[in-house]
């Protein structure tokens, strides 16, 4: 059961890693876009 448990711990972090990275991905082409619209 211990067993289980710690791959889906090892399992988690890549994951919420990756969902981050989108998050940065997606704030930095906003910034890109709103950037290129001012100047």
């Amino acid at each position: 059961m211990s067993a289980g448990r710690r791959l889906s711990a090892m399992a988690v972090p890549p994951a919420a890693t990756m969902a981050r990275f989108d998050a940065d991905l997606s704030m930095i082409a906003l910034e890109a876009i709103v950037t290129s619209r001012t100047f």
